[in-house]
């Protein structure tokens, strides 16, 4: 399970208690700052939206089997199967490739616009 998900079913656990006490409230807030400090020198390569699956899987738009839940356990395990298969050798390859001193006219990794 991603980090990510975890803290949101925590904090979706936490609002939907009757009676939380504040040091719940405390510690998702202390866990929710650690997370902003790291996503601070982190860059974002895709996000996942609802309409894209609901078109993928030819649902209409607002199917309600597509709900929160659904949408961060598809893209936790889409972050894994991501990081497990293509990405750190495709990181290694780019990023060696846009350095200034291996920039060339002709680039080994074609650009997708």
């Amino acid at each position: 399970m991603s980090i990510y998900r975890d803290l949101y079913l925590t904090a979706k656990k936490l609002v939907e208690s009757k009676d939380p006490t504040i040091n719940e409230f405390n510690a998702l807030l202390q866990e929710l700052a650690s997370r902003v400090a790291f996503c601070h020198n982190s860059f974002p390569i895709t996000s996942l939206a609802k309409s894209e699956v609901a078109n993928l899987l030819k649902l209409k738009d607002g199917d309600a089997r597509l709900t929160d839940e659904f949408m961060v356990e598809l893209a936790s395990k889409m972050a894994s199967d991501y990081t497990e298969q293509l990405y750190w050798s495709s990181l290694q390859i780019i990023a060696e490739d846009l350095l200034p001193e291996n920039r060339s006219t002709e680039r080994r990794v074609p650009s997708h616009k």
